[in-house]
């Protein structure tokens, strides 16, 4: 997979950054993955499953949104959709 520039990318840095107590491995450790996956996700060499985005936004309490695993373009076409059946 090439590498992105998502949101989730920097996002779980950021969490990792603020929690110098958590290493990657132990992160990996609690998500049940490799930490050689956790290093992929970090940098935006991969994204996560729908199951592990799942677990690292409950993971991080929310800091880091499976939503933000998303490119753009799909970000913007999911918001419509739930807009649009807000409407009726």
């Amino acid at each position: 997979m090439p590498e992105t520039q998502l949101k989730g990318c920097a996002l779980l840095r950021r969490w990792l950054n603020d929690h110098p107590d958590i290493t990657q491995s132990t992160l990996a450790k609690d998500l049940g993955v490799t930490p050689g996956m956790i290093s992929l996700l970090s940098t935006g060499r991969a994204r996560p499953s729908l199951d592990l985005a799942s677990l690292l936004e409950a993971r991080t309490a929310g800091m880091v949104r499976g939503i933000d695993w998303l490119d753009e373009e799909t970000q913007a076409r999911r918001e419509y959709i739930a807009r649009s059946s807000e409407l009726g």
